[in-house]
């Protein structure tokens, strides 16, 4: 399976510069690559419902409980960039057109902490999905990473090259190599029932 050198390399492939063997061989093209990685990686997973980067995990409630408005806090696993679900409750109709931004939703994110159930209540376990950072570029979808790697070339192309055009082209081959692997992670997934809102729900009261 392709290493973080091989999608690097594809990256500076698609500009027309030189491989590297390392991201720690000096060269300008390392050292960009190095600096980079990561960042367009975690931005390019944090996007999508990308399914080798969903992860679940079972939290347990800090002992200290927030200052006001709920009843305990988690802390979000260190490799998490976005929450997908917290715990499984069904709330019944969906009322989400008059929910306000206060205390009396369900739960918070804020900072890396989700904030959770009533105040005075004590915490359980909370099951958490969550799309997660994969370092390891071997657990990667194939598509994913082509699509990664011409996001790595535009934001190398006008560093290493100098070139409006190269950044231009590499823009383009992203949005098509991009559409390409949504296609290919959504025929992998089950369909999701799209909750009714309030308008729907009026007609069967």
């Amino acid at each position: 399976m392709p290493t973080t050198i091989d999608w690097a390399n594809r990256a500076l492939d698609k500009v027309g510069e030189k491989p590297i063997t390392s991201v720690d061989d000096g060269t300008k093209a390392a050292n960009l690559v190095k600096r980079m990685f990561a960042i367009v990686r975690d931005a390019e997973l944090r996007k999508r419902r990308w399914s080798f980067s969903i992860k679940r995990k079972q939290l347990a409630a800090d002992a200290t409980a927030p200052l006001f408005g709920y009843g305990f806090q988690y802390q979000l696993p260190t490799d998490c960039l976005r929450v997908l679900t917290i715990a499984s409750i069904d709330l019944g109709p969906d009322m989400s057109d008059y929910h306000g931004d206060g205390d009396s939703q369900l739960y918070r994110i804020e900072g890396r902490k989700i904030l959770y159930g009533a105040a005075g209540t004590t915490g359980t376990a909370l099951p958490l999905r969550y799309i997660a950072s994969i370092e390891d570029t071997t657990q990667w979808d194939a598509c994913f990473g082509e699509a990664f790697a011409c996001k790595l070339a535009m934001e190398l192309a006008e560093p290493l090259t100098g070139s409006d055009n190269k950044r231009t082209l590499a823009a383009a081959e992203y949005r098509e190599a991009l559409a390409e692997a949504q296609r290919a992670n959504a025929l992998e997934l089950p369909p999701r029932q799209i909750s009714d809102d309030t308008w729907v729900m009026s007609r069967v009261r």
